[in-house]
């Protein structure tokens, strides 16, 4: 009894297996969708909520043109107003630069080609640079 009630589960997660795999790929290039199909299989339902009415200039109000005008301000205006709050100075990048103790153990890579590294991997012993060669043609 327990084995039949086990290969009828099995059965119903395969059948459900096909299902979103199927319903995936039919809406692989829909990525919305796609992502909508996850987030249910995952338990992500969110409800999405957006206010009634802003708060516009001190004027409260739910006219969409008047909300729309409102956030092109703040988006437009934010990044000047931020600029001029930021304090200007005359000390150069590097100065903050000067009391950091270079790192103990640093490496530093310079340009390379393919020959050099070809050059390099042929000196070596043979087997697995072979290998590693094939893989750069």
């Amino acid at each position: 009894m327990i084995s039949m009630l086990a290969q009828a589960g099995h059965g119903q997660a395969m059948a459900e297996l096909i299902y979103f795999s199927n319903l995936l790929d039919d809406h692989k290039n829909n990525l919305k969708q796609t992502w909508k199909i996850l987030n249910g299989l995952l338990g992500r339902v969110h409800k999405k909520s957006f206010p009634d009415c802003f708060n516009i200039n001190g004027t409260v109000t739910s006219d969409s043109t008047i909300i729309a005008n409102g956030f092109n301000h703040f988006f437009i205006n934010i990044g000047p107003r931020l600029s001029n709050n930021i304090p200007v100075m005359n000390v150069l990048p590097n100065h903050f630069l000067s009391n950091i103790p270079s790192p103990p153990n640093s490496l530093f890579f310079r340009p390379t080609d393919y020959e050099e590294v070809h050059k390099l991997c042929a000196s070596l012993k043979a087997g697995i640079v072979v290998r590693a060669l094939d893989m750069m043609t």
